[in-house]
């Protein structure tokens, strides 16, 4: 399944960047930013490594709009290993 340009979160519009060197940059795969409903990710990841750090941001989307953050990484982390392992085993994938 291809990683859409934008995903709604309760009502905010997410926009979804690739971008080349953010691992360069910022020590970070993958971010989200709530303030200007951005999620980027890394250019350099492919196949299951993107796939999973797309739900990984994704899920930081959710927790801040739903929860205002009370997820903290580890959880986010163990949350979203679970929904790539979900989602893989049905055969979805997210990519470019």
């Amino acid at each position: 399944m291809k990683i859409p340009k934008t995903i709604k979160v309760g009502g905010f519009t997410y926009q979804i960047e690739i971008v080349e060197g953010l691992w360069r940059e910022t020590g970070n795969w993958g971010e989200c930013i709530h303030p200007l409903s951005l999620i980027k990710l890394d250019a350099s990841m492919v196949g299951q490594e993107l796939s999973y750090c797309f739900l990984h941001e994704v899920l930081h989307a959710i927790d801040m709009v739903f929860t205002n953050r009370v997820l903290d990484e580890s959880c986010v982390s163990g949350i979203s290993q679970g929904f790539h392992q979900v989602f893989g085993d049905m055969g979805i994938i997210f990519e470019r």
